[in-house]
């Protein structure tokens, strides 16, 4: 799975929106749009602030692998 399918994924899997999210962490609704759809790389700075909000590891967050 992509970096930006597991973001999709972490964020669908909780019922939120990408406006939800965009309030919620800080990082704007055009970046966020932009890494779920994998035209922009996900910084790391954003990648920190995604992993806290989902309560998930970056590592688990960024490299998740379909079961």
């Amino acid at each position: 799975m992509s970096v930006n399918s597991s973001i999709r994924e972490a964020r669908i899997s909780k019922g939120l929106t990408i406006k939800e999210v965009s309030e919620a962490t800080g990082i704007p609704f055009r970046t966020l749009q932009n890494y779920e759809l994998g035209l922009r790389e996900l910084s790391l700075e954003n990648a920190y602030k995604l992993s806290k909000f989902y309560k998930l590891s970056i590592e688990r967050l960024c490299f998740a692998k379909k079961q």
